[in-house]
């Protein structure tokens, strides 16, 4: 059952007729066959650890062989801080993991203080970052050896934390709706059969070809799926405002780091350099405790890192990432003289109990 919020003048003669465009607009729903949603990428370059030969650590947070034991299965909570920094960004809590510059991971290397003061600013709405520009291969640096692509860019080399040298990358990923749920949709290259076709999916590796490319322990083929290399030391944002109402709800599955924030408030902790895990949660069950009121919109925050081989696996199935806004919501309005009737005037937007236009 929907409900609609209008305000009318009319008079008898016409309620007939207004009547079928109320009971229309409540039979149709109107979603979108997939959608694409921004992410930022922030590739990094890993620790040159090529066939078992353990050379000087490049950086101690990305493939960390040689510098931190091995995975952490099944996760390492604590990692973050319950809460964001003022730029949405996670904060360190526990050097746990071999995170020691987590504050660094979702930022452009260079252009942020120790204490992460930074001269650029984050846009969460779009993705994007102020005063970058666009990449440029240092052929001075023997670590840098795949050429630069459009779309790619840097603040500087960092000489702070030259280990932690990145490229941003602004890019999206493709949802499509699950089949018998209306409403929800999903991302997913986790290795696993596809939850509509049954085909298997390859991994995660959005970026190969791309940022620093492919290099030291990157270099080993992952399966008939991902023949080729694979770029693996990256990190991965995404933010939307959504507006919420009853029965939504979020599942993750993946690996390695996974932080979700809702209205500022760590709401999925799955840190550590794992194995794939799920987490889920419905948003009625948190609402209370985060502060939330339905029709009222709030921010999500997701954030991810993959940080070791050779394993990379990401699957979000949700209704929360289309806000209200986004499905072109239905406007009934009908103005001016019907048969002998008055001028009148009447609007509506017709949602359902889960807050879906209709």
């Amino acid at each position: 059952m929907g409900k609609a919020l209008f305000s009318i003048r009319i008079t008898r003669g016409c309620l007939l007729l207004l009547t079928v465009f109320i009971f229309a607009a409540f039979g149709q729903a109107i979603f979108p066959d997939s959608f694409y949603f921004p992410v930022t990428y922030y590739d990094y370059h890993t620790n040159p650890n090529l066939n078992n030969v353990v050379v000087p650590i490049l950086n101690t947070d990305f493939e960390t062989q040689g510098y931190c034991s091995g995975r952490t299965d099944p996760v390492t909570l604590n990692m973050v801080m319950d809460t964001l920094s003022s730029d949405r960004k996670p904060i360190l809590k526990t050097i746990a993991d071999c995170n020691d510059h987590l504050n660094d991971w979702f930022r452009p290397s260079g252009a942020c203080s120790p204490s992460d003061l930074c001269i650029v600013k984050f846009d969460p709405l779009t993705g994007h970052w102020s005063g970058l520009t666009p990449y440029i291969q240092n052929h001075a640096d023997p670590n840098e050896t795949f050429p630069a692509q459009p779309n790619e860019w840097m603040y500087s080399h960092s000489t702070i934390y030259p280990n932690m040298n990145n490229v941003v990358i602004y890019d999206s990923l493709l949802f499509k709706p699950q089949k018998n749920h209306p409403g929800t949709y999903y991302f997913q290259r986790d290795g696993k059969p596809d939850l509509n076709t049954g085909i298997p999916t390859p991994p995660f590796l959005p970026i190969d070809n791309r940022g620093f490319g492919p290099e030291g322990h990157d270099i080993p083929a992952l399966s008939q799926l991902h023949p080729g290399p694979g770029n693996f030391s990256f990190a991965m944002e995404m933010h939307q405002q959504f507006t919420y109402f009853n029965k939504q709800h979020y599942v993750f599955e993946g690996d390695d780091d996974v932080w979700v924030f809702i209205n500022g408030k760590l709401v999925t902790d799955l840190g550590g350099r794992h194995a794939a895990v799920t987490d889920s949660f419905n948003l009625d069950d948190l609402a209370p405790a985060l502060g939330m009121i339905v029709g009222h919109k709030y921010w999500l925050d997701f954030f991810y890192a993959q940080r070791q081989t050779n394993e990379s696996a990401v699957r979000i199935t949700t209704n929360m990432l289309l806000v209200v806004d986004n499905f072109d919501p239905l406007h009934l309005r009908v103005s001016g003289i019907i048969g002998n009737c008055d001028t009148g005037n009447f609007s509506a937007t017709v949602y359902d109990n889960s807050g879906l236009v209709k």
